[in-house]
């Protein structure tokens, strides 16, 4: 679909891929998503840690704040007036790029399928085994 020149109109979203409310299991507690523990985590979180740790699972250098931005027990907003003024702007880049595409699979529920971008689209992937090999060694 070509969207230059669109902007007022909006994609619908997809229902299909909606969770119906009778497959949910609610627990009376759960270990991490409750107030108490997004406030601890707010508080003790370093974003100066954060480009060294987060693409390490071993430790503990992402935010843990995804689940509470999507179901919006915090705003982007306030976390962004909370660390603004670390000195770590990737941590804020990358808050301001989760909300971006967020917004655009919202908006344009279609990129679950296809390339969001028109002209990426027609991109011809190469699946060549010795070219990956060259890349795993």
């Amino acid at each position: 679909m070509d969207y230059s020149g669109e902007w007022g109109s909006w994609s619908t979203p997809r229902h299909d891929r909606q969770i119906d409310l009778g497959d949910l299991h609610a627990l009376d507690r759960h270990p991490y998503f409750d107030r108490a523990y997004l406030a601890s985590r707010l508080e003790h979180f370093d974003p100066h840690a954060y480009d060294d740790a987060r693409n390490f699972p071993i430790l503990d250098g992402s935010s843990r704040l995804s689940p509470y931005l999507r179901f919006g027990l915090v705003s982007p907003r306030e976390i962004y007036r909370r660390y603004r003024d670390s000195g770590v702007p990737s941590f804020l880049s990358e808050l301001g790029w989760r909300e971006f595409w967020y917004h655009v699979m919202h908006y344009f529920p279609e990129c679950y399928d296809q390339e969001f971008l028109d002209k990426r689209r027609a991109i011809i992937w190469q699946n060549d085994p010795y070219l990956i090999s060259k890349i795993e060694e």
